[in-house]
């Protein structure tokens, strides 16, 4: 942190002061606050096109199941996407009928159930990935218990590969 500190003075951004009984003051100057505006409207657009593409990837992803006939819905992951997928499946002829998450620690997700263990789920048509951690292992596991066919990662959840080591390819979106 004191490393940082130093930086962020040697940049202009902060001015330190001493106060009483050892004690530092840190103020933001004109070209630190500067700074943190540009950081928060990088952060904030960057969200929103991450919100947006997450939408029109779900979108995407409901529209193929609906014309492979699959309907009922099983989320499998609980995360932010989560939340986008439920918003774009209201959009949609789409029924989810749960989600999965192995180490779940409420029973509902706005007012859909929520199963930590997938031989409790309802019956469903599709399963449509929305978590973000793990992504490789789960689609793996769930592909060897219900077929590939019957799994469906959108293309947001194919290029997170800092963060999952996911199936590559080049759809748009990819039953797997």
């Amino acid at each position: 942190a004191n490393s940082y500190l130093k930086r962020c003075v040697k940049k202009g951004w902060i001015k330190i002061t001493t106060a009483p009984a050892n004690r530092y003051l840190y103020y933001l100057t004109p070209t630190g606050f500067t700074e943190k505006t540009r950081l928060t409207s990088e952060f904030l657009t960057t969200s929103l096109a991450l919100f947006r593409q997450s939408g029109d990837d779900y979108g995407a992803a409901f529209a193929q199941c609906l014309r492979l006939g699959r309907a009922r819905i099983l989320f499998a992951g609980l995360s932010d996407l989560t939340e986008i997928a439920y918003l774009r499946s209201l959009q949609s002829d789409i029924e989810v009928v749960g989600v999965y998450q192995t180490d779940a620690m409420k029973s509902n997700f706005f007012e859909i159930p929520v199963f930590s263990d997938i031989s409790q789920c309802p019956e469903f048509d599709q399963i449509v990935m929305t978590s973000m951690e793990q992504t490789s292992d789960l689609v793996k596991n769930l592909g060897e218990q219900f077929g590939e066919e019957k799994i469906t990662v959108p293309s947001l959840l194919l290029n997170m590969q800092y963060r999952n080591d996911v199936i590559e390819n080049d759809n748009e979106t990819t039953n797997i």
